[in-house]
């Protein structure tokens, strides 16, 4: 049976959320602590902004979702090889701020907000696969209930 729509919506709104106010406060501890996030891809400068980093963490993880609502309809096994594409996804994309942003401090914490991302859609998905069951009780979604 597959997983309903709605369920991960819901999901996948909750995460988008959290994964940008915790890329957010990633990036503020950064910024005030003297970490500039500037990035130099092929000799042009460019700055990461508290605009940007949430921009980014809401439509990726939007599009993640999507995918998931698409994806769900077939059930669990779907959902899990997902869960996997994220991580695939989080590590792989995380090469770009590796290579471009200047100092290691930025580069760390660049690094972790894609990590934090990745972890958060892992987790979403996980939330809805445990809660494919009450696929038609859809407040149950935060309850964290198996059975």
């Amino acid at each position: 049976m597959g997983t309903s729509a709605r369920l991960i919506w819901k999901a996948g709104l909750l995460g988008a959320l959290l994964t940008a106010a915790a890329n957010f406060a990633i990036y503020e501890a950064g910024r005030l602590s003297g970490v500039r996030f500037g990035l130099h891809p092929d000799g042009f400068a460019a700055e990461v902004g508290a605009a940007q980093v949430i921009t980014t963490s809401l439509v990726t993880f939007a599009l993640g979702t999507a995918l998931a609502v698409l994806v769900g309809r077939r059930g669990i096994w779907q959902l899990r090889a997902l869960q996997a594409l994220g991580v695939a996804a989080a590590v792989v994309t995380a090469g770009a701020p590796l290579s471009m942003a200047e100092g290691s401090a930025s580069k760390l914490l660049l690094l972790l907000m894609h990590l934090v991302a990745g972890m958060a859609y892992v987790a979403v998905l996980e939330i809805v696969n445990r809660s494919g069951s009450k696929v038609d009780q859809p407040e149950r979604l935060l309850e964290g209930s198996t059975s």
